[in-house]
């Protein structure tokens, strides 16, 4: 289901508009599924028309309302024409180079140009995770592509979803409560960094080197 693809720790921004997407397109084929009668997609609707006759307009016109909220909630999605040169700047069309910011230009021609660059992105794993992209954008070199890094660093620094968020403020509630009514500011901030990191300090060693 959309709700749950869209949430995680790992999702990048790009990823959710991925979904949307997807999503989108989907009620589109259900539209017209609906429209022509077929029910493939609907398996008790499909169970009941067996049965009696369905006025099948009503659920077209429900899911083509569906599809047009979509596209006013989530049109900040639709406006972003640079996530393909996010997910693979190796594809993005060239007559697409020259609606790109100026300092772009050049470096995307010369990323889509290096066959050695091309080799390591195609030994990525095929996978939205987070971790795979970031991977590939740490391959191109710092002083060659810095505007090119600086374009993605973008994309990874804009959450796809309030994870992050939920997850510190349930992390909050658990740490600061009354027995630990003595917390300082700073001790508060070092607590919820372990709580929320994905890093696996060790704390023996740490205490040890303090002793």
């Amino acid at each position: 289901m959309l709700n749950v693809s869209l949430q995680g720790k790992e999702k990048l921004f790009t990823n959710l508009c991925d979904d949307i997407s997807a999503f989108k397109m989907k009620l589109q084929l259900f539209v017209g599924q609906l429209e022509a009668g077929t029910l493939t997609n609907f398996p008790t609707l499909q169970s009941r028309s067996a049965k009696c006759v369905i006025n099948l307009v009503q659920y077209k016109d429900k899911v083509q309302s569906l599809h047009a909220a979509f596209r006013v909630r989530f049109g900040e999605c639709e406006a972003e024409q640079d996530v393909i040169l996010f997910t693979n700047p190796f594809v993005f069309p060239n007559d697409k180079i020259c609606t790109l910011e100026p300092n772009l230009q050049q470096e995307v021609i010369d990323v889509k140009c290096s066959s050695v660059l091309r080799s390591k992105f195609m030994e990525i794993p095929a996978s939205p995770n987070s971790k795979d992209m970031i991977q590939l954008w740490r391959m191109l070199p710092a002083e060659k592509f810095p505007h090119l890094r600086s374009f993605a660093q973008r994309y990874v620094c804009r959450f796809g979803s309030t994870y992050r968020c939920e997850q510190s403020f349930s992390a909050m509630k658990v740490i600061k409560n009354k027995q630990h009514s003595r917390l300082t500011d700073d001790n508060l901030a070092a607590i919820m960094t372990l709580a929320v990191t994905g890093l696996n300090p060790d704390i023996d060693r740490l205490a040890s080197e303090h002793m």
